[in-house]
């Protein structure tokens, strides 16, 4: 059930962390949307590295840099200190339309 274009009935929506800093600028959903506050409109997702979404952000350096949607998530909804160490992985090993922070968790490269 979509309540205004694009968002869902029950999404939590939190400012996005990008490693460390909080971005007022962009807005990402628990179900992997990331919304533009500036231009107010989605931004566009393009396909990295496999099968993996990638959104071009500018953070306060105003240098346009490539955001791992998985990873925003994460560094959003469930931080932790020694993420730039850690990786995210996908628990059904599905990384397409793969956001649920349920499905995803903190790992090292070992794991």
């Amino acid at each position: 059930m979509e309540l205004i274009r694009g968002v869902t009935y029950g999404e939590n929506w939190k400012p996005l962390n990008y490693n460390g800093t909080i971005l007022e600028r962009y807005s990402i959903s628990d179900q992997g949307k990331l919304y533009d506050n500036k231009r107010q409109e989605f931004v566009i997702f393009h396909k990295q590295r496999g099968n993996y979404n990638y959104a071009s952000i500018i953070p306060c350096t105003g240098i346009s840099k490539n955001l791992a949607i998985h990873r925003g998530v994460m560094m959003t909804f469930q931080p932790i200190e020694n993420f730039k160490n850690m990786q995210v992985n996908h628990m059904d090993g599905d990384q397409e339309y793969n956001w649920y922070p349920e499905n995803l968790e903190w790992s090292t490269p070992m794991d």
